[in-house]
């Protein structure tokens, strides 16, 4: 009796931990059927979907559900790759990207819908939620999680994520390794362009390697902010302590320095 009050607690607490998600993107896509945690929970024990990643490789590298399919959104041959998907199974195709502000999971839906593949649906409470809320159903850089111990915090995050002027201050240090992390196709402008080496996330090893081998401090950014919480993982994976991102990328130190001119 004990065991079945302790799951259906948990059951209780995984769904209500669901509804008080705030989903702000399914009013812009009202055709785009969705899914709750626990719903995909027991599609999963159930083997009657299949799961489909729809983010950058890195991004799945790092943090995935257990057994999820690979099949970037950004991937020309996306909507080839789902039609063969369809072709080779009727079980329900679920999409998800990283959270509750991602777009990528109804994108890829809408994508499915417009091709009339059927049985489609978006999790788009994302890869941050389910951790949360299955971590033996995860696999964190390659492994089962196991606990949601393991993710990291929001405040572990913001120890390592600097405003503007502060992110400036570090990178212009002179045991600082500067890196853009951001793909060719953003960099319409470069911050510190002397000093930047331009490495995208997917192959970011090698800087760590570098930066470690010269105990140099690892200053890092992106577009926006999104990509660097997930290349904290590769970070504190490999034993690196001293490293600092900007804290909402280069479009927020742009806003900076149009103040600074102001």
């Amino acid at each position: 009796m004990q065991k079945f009050i302790l799951a259906l607690s948990l059951c209780l607490l995984v769904s209500n931990y669901a509804l008080a998600l705030d989903l702000p993107l399914r009013k812009d896509y009202p055709s785009v059927a969705t899914i709750e945690v626990d719903e995909l929970h027991k599609h999963i024990q159930d083997d009657s979907a299949i799961v489909v990643d729809v983010r950058s490789d890195y991004e799945y590298q790092i943090l995935r559900v257990l057994g999820a399919t690979h099949i970037p959104l950004g991937n020309v041959a996306f909507t080839t790759r789902i039609k063969k998907l369809r072709e080779s199974t009727n079980k329900a195709i679920i999409f998800y990207c990283n959270g509750v502000t991602c777009k990528k999971s109804y994108k890829a839906s809408l994508n499915a819908i417009k091709e009339g593949i059927k049985n489609t649906y978006a999790f788009d409470a994302g890869i941050a939620t389910w951790a949360r809320s299955y971590p033996t159903y995860t696999e964190l850089l390659g492994k089962n999680l196991v606990t949601e111990k393991r993710l990291i915090s929001r405040k572990k995050f913001a120890q390592h994520a600097l405003d503007p002027e502060e992110f400036e201050q570090k990178a212009l240090a002179s045991n600082a390794v500067v890196i853009d992390i951001r793909e060719s196709a953003l960099r319409t402008i470069k911050l510190f362009p002397q000093r930047t080496r331009n490495i995208p996330a997917r192959r970011f090893d090698d800087a760590i390697a570098y930066a470690k081998s010269r105990n140099a401090t690892l200053v890092i950014y992106d577009f926006v902010g999104k990509q660097v919480p997930w290349l904290q993982y590769k970070l504190e994976d490999a034993g690196v302590s001293n490293y600092y991102f900007l804290k909402g990328g280069v479009e927020n130190y742009k806003k900076y320095m149009d103040k600074t001119k102001s």
